[in-house]
């Protein structure tokens, strides 16, 4: 695993931005994967967070696929607040609303996280009993670390790192990527 240290939480949230803006068209989730993940979510969704959403493309994927406008985009950068779904939001970070309420999050943005960790157990934190977080993993270049994309990770490290933080219930390739499905791993969850 490496991880590119930030001299301050500007230079991340900068950075963070920065690739935002110069990707903002692109798209890295399928329909395919979206119909897959989609399958394996328990219904009806109340709830659903796409963390780290770019340009909003996945929101409306899964909220035609799931059934539900109840699912919500993040993304740090301002360009969030023009989407329909979608607000400005370090995914880091957790709403209070979102604790033990949320069916379903998806990301396919780990690979921007300052501490991978850290951020997977706040997720596991908001989701409810019967919540599944899902998360969309990429063979990277362990050598190509850097201010945007800072976090780099064998899938097998990944895999690794959701068995810290989640039970892992299920596991599929799907589009030449790996999806990891984890749960709470506390039967007590609200």
């Amino acid at each position: 695993m490496r991880l590119y240290r930030h001299s301050s939480y500007d230079e991340y949230r900068d950075a963070q931005i920065e690739k935002n803006l110069k990707k903002l068209e692109r798209v890295f989730v399928t329909p395919h994967e979206v119909a897959v993940i989609a399958e394996r979510i328990p219904r009806p969704v109340t709830l659903g967070l796409c963390h780290g959403v770019r340009n909003g493309w996945e929101v409306h994927a899964f909220r035609r696929a799931l059934g539900s406008d109840a699912i919500i985009g993040t993304e740090i950068s301002p360009t969030a607040a023009e989407m329909e779904g979608c607000i400005v939001w370090d995914f880091h970070d957790v709403k209070p609303e979102w604790l033990g309420r949320t069916d379903f999050i998806y990301s396919n943005a780990l690979d921007h996280s300052y501490d991978p960790a850290m951020c997977l157990g706040r997720w596991i934190s908001c989701l409810s009993s019967r919540g599944v977080c899902v998360i969309d993993w990429h063979k990277t270049l362990l050598s190509r670390v850097d201010r945007a994309d800072c976090f780099k990770a064998t899938t097998r490290e990944v895999g690794r790192l959701c068995e810290g933080v989640g039970r892992v219930v299920d596991v599929a390739r799907v589009d030449g990527r790996t999806l990891f499905f984890l749960a709470r791993n506390d039967a007590t969850a609200t």
